[in-house]
């Protein structure tokens, strides 16, 4: 980690604090497709790229696991009373932790703060959003 990058939750030295619609069309970021509109509706912002961004790295975690977890059930699920306890104990793990990330994304983007989502945030400094700038995170392009 480099010693440049601030604190997610403060706001970039010289950056307004973001507007209540951009905290609202951030938050929509986390509710699963939302990211498209929170990126159509303003790609200029800052904010809310780097919210759509992670917002687009949960979604896509969210797909991966449920692919995931149709093989699993598929094959472990299949065994008598063990795999409707691995898959009791799979999905309700997966919502669980999908519902934490995605309600940490919404509250923190509501506060008008940057946040950084604990295993995805490497992830959605890949993703190539739209926008004056080329890394939408609260670091910048130096910040990785």
């Amino acid at each position: 980690m480099s010693a440049e990058r601030p604190d997610p939750g403060i706001a970039r030295p010289g950056s307004a604090p973001p507007r209540a619609r951009e905290r609202w069309l951030a938050a929509l970021a986390y509710l699963g497709p939302g990211f498209l509109l929170s990126l159509w509706v303003a790609p200029r912002s800052r904010f809310q790229r780097w919210h759509a961004a992670q917002g687009f790295v949960v979604f896509f975690a969210e797909a991966l696991t449920l692919a995931g977890l149709v093989v699993l059930d598929a094959t472990v699920g299949r065994i008598p009373w063990l795999g409707l306890l691995v898959m009791l104990l799979a999905e309700l793990g997966a919502l669980v932790g999908f519902v934490i990330l995605s309600a940490l994304g919404v509250v923190k983007s509501l506060a008008g703060e940057w946040v950084h989502l604990p295993l995805l945030e490497r992830w959605a400094r890949r993703v190539p959003v739209e926008g004056p700038e080329s890394d939408p995170s609260p670091a910048g392009p130096s910040g990785a």
